[in-house]
């Protein structure tokens, strides 16, 4: 502001304010003091041109490692691994389509689209907002990680239907529906993504004792998916006092 060619600390924070480099947690504060003072070599507390060029890209690389370490330890909380870490992030980046960094529903709706999976808009808007954690009106990737978790299991707009009637064969029954079976069955849910669909039916058949072209009306004398599922998790229980 002062015209004098180079920048005092206050100008400085303004200036990264300006150029989103501002830092946003405790953790960024410390890391951007530790830049500042590594890029003012002559200790002299003012920044000239080339030394604020050098600082910006200094902090760009320190969020953006910062940023990701975050993002592996909130995906692994939930349960994935730093591959499927990877996906997602491609995933995200295919659906925003303005390049905003984040989803708005228009972008959501579209996955959902792509998926092939319909669903109400009551139903689409109580999964938006425990999805929208800040409720900014979009979704960033932290929260779209949220979104593949409801996904995986089956939460929000993803939840199966328990009354619906089972299909006339075993093999005709979808991944989610398997899934969620042999989660009441015992194992877990990040076991079970790892799956596809042939070892989905194949473990289905080993752990129900039918094959895949059995007729779980005739064969188990079921006709809905909650008694499906109520059958899985008395085997499965009954499977875990015999290994006690």
């Amino acid at each position: 502001k002062d015209r004098n060619g180079v920048l005092d600390m206050q100008e400085l924070h303004v200036l990264l304010e300006e150029s989103q480099c501002s830092p946003r947690t405790r953790k960024e504060q410390e890391e951007v003091q530790q830049l500042i003072q590594s890029v003012d070599s002559d200790g002299n507390n003012v920044i000239d041109f080339d030394e604020f060029k050098e600082l910006v890209q200094r902090i760009d690389e320190k969020f953006a490692s910062l940023r990701y370490e975050q993002e592996v330890e909130y995906a692994i909380a939930r349960g994935f691994s730093e591959t499927e870490l990877g996906s997602f992030r491609a995933i995200f980046e295919h659906l925003d389509t303005d390049n905003s960094g984040q989803l708005d529903m228009g972008e959501v709706r579209q996955c959902l689209s792509i998926m092939q999976h319909n669903s109400t808009w009551q139903a689409f808007e109580q999964t938006w907002a425990l999805l929208d954690k800040d409720s900014s009106g979009s979704l960033e990737f932290i929260e779209f990680i949220d979104f593949m978790r409801f996904m995986r299991d089956g939460e929000g707009v993803f939840a199966i239907d328990a009354d619906q009637k089972l299909p006339s064969q075993v093999k005709k029954l979808d991944e989610r529906t398997l899934r969620s079976v042999l989660g009441a069955y015992g194992l877990s849910k990040s076991y079970l993504w790892a799956l596809d669909k042939a070892q989905l039916l194949q473990r289905f058949c080993d752990s129900l004792g039918v094959t895949q072209n059995d007729s779980l009306q005739e064969v188990l004398k079921l006709t809905t998916l909650s008694d499906l599922i109520k059958l899985a998790k008395e085997k499965g229980e009954q499977l875990a006092n015999l290994l006690l």
